[in-house]
């Protein structure tokens, strides 16, 4: 239920709702009514609003690479004639359609929509809330169909031989379904998205405490990722970032982008997951809008479970990979700070931001090259980069 002040009823007995819509890659605030609005119907407890079957088995694995290598220009100049068909052929397919619909908010809808739009998406509460309502069919990833991975052999580099071994491996499919009468034999099936099942159900008093909640653990690992792209970080830093990324890379270097803006909902879990894991009492963790979590696991008494609670939280510390205390608030939820990995740069001659030239010898010289360009190296952090240098 909605708060008093969120609700209203005019003078033709007409009731208003004030909720929250996506626009413009942000939120605003608007009132509907509960008739003679077009989009608008009430919907009972039990319904599963807004959620959609999308068929994702309609291209194979070959075109969906062949689309990856056209949107990211990758394409080598012989393949691009007959790759760029098949992007053209794969805009009008159902999944990109539904996802264009779902998180696409430029008017231009040209079926390009990529891995980084969905990862930029999953950002924002309202986008991401419409992906997580999308029930896709695709061949799942435990299939034992070998000949959907060899279709890309002659497209990959010598690193490909080793994950095809990893994806035989993974292939247990059809020996379950052999064994389980009720397991599906074929192994295109429906994937909903753990969260948005259990966020249908989920209700609130008027005071806005949740009702249910999701006990903590390494599966909320996946909520409110941290974006990758350069794009998210605030000027002038992202300039700067991107100018000293480029050089890098001319130069020969190989840069690889851990971490840019994380969302503070993410960084919420972070630092109560390392606060539990050491011992701070997980009934004491207070709650965060948006972040239906659960701190407190529970014995067979309903007593609180600390070693539990602690195991749980533990877990997500190693999920998350979290070295040093995170911070509620840092450069990372400010969009003014960078994690990446940098090799391949010893020996090498890179460009200072002055236009000079500056062979690398060392981490020291690198962190050197950076500053040159506004971007400061934690030297107590390996990855980390900012404006400032925390």
């Amino acid at each position: 239920a909605l708060p008093a002040d969120r609700k209203t009823t005019d003078p033709e007995g007409v009731r208003w709702w004030k909720v929250d819509i996506s626009a413009q890659g942000g939120t605003l605030e608007v009132w509907v009514a509960d008739q003679g609005m077009a989009g608008v119907s009430w919907q009972s407890p039990q319904a599963w609003p807004g959620f959609q079957l999308v068929d994702g088995a309609t291209f194979s694995l070959l075109e969906a690479f062949q689309r990856h290598a056209v949107i990211t220009g990758l394409v080598r100049p012989d393949d691009e004639q007959s790759f760029t068909a098949t992007t053209n052929a794969l805009a009008h397919s159902d999944l990109i359609v539904a996802l264009e619909r779902a998180i696409d908010e430029s008017a231009e809808k040209n079926g390009h929509i990529h891995g980084r739009d969905i990862a930029a998406a999953r950002t924002k509460p309202l986008l991401a809330h419409a992906l997580s309502r999308m029930i896709v069919r695709f061949e799942s990833h435990w299939s034992p169909h070998e000949e959907r991975w060899a279709a890309l052999d002659d497209l990959m580099n010598h690193d490909w031989k080793g994950e095809r071994e990893r994806q035989n491996k993974r292939g247990w499919w059809n020996e379950v379904a052999s064994k389980i009468d009720t397991f599906p034999q074929d192994p295109q099936v429906h994937h909903i998205h753990p969260f948005g099942w259990i966020d249908n159900f989920i209700s609130a008093h008027v005071t806005g405490k949740p009702e249910a909640l999701v006990k903590s653990g390494s599966h909320w690992h996946p909520c409110f990722p941290t974006s990758t792209s350069l794009d998210d970080l605030i000027s002038p830093f992202r300039e700067n970032v991107k100018d000293f990324v480029a050089v890098l890379e001319e130069g020969g270097a190989k840069v690889s982008v851990a971490a840019t803006l994380r969302p503070p909902e993410r960084a919420y879990l972070m630092h109560y997951a390392h606060k539990v894991a050491g011992g701070f009492d997980p009934s004491d963790v207070p709650l965060r809008e948006g972040v239906k979590i659960d701190w407190a696991h529970e014995d067979s008494n309903g007593n609180v479970d600390l070693a539990a609670s602690r195991s749980a939280a533990q877990d997500m510390v190693r999920i998350y990979a979290i070295r040093y205390p995170p911070s509620l608030t840092s450069r990372h939820t400010e969009g003014r700070a960078i994690d990446m990995s940098i090799s391949n740069y010893v020996g090498r001659s890179f460009r200072k931001k002055n236009g000079e030239a500056a062979i690398i010898p060392d981490q020291n010289a690198l962190a050197e090259l950076g500053d040159s360009y506004g971007v400061i190296k934690l030297r107590t952090d390996p990855p980390h980069w900012s404006d400032d240098g925390r």
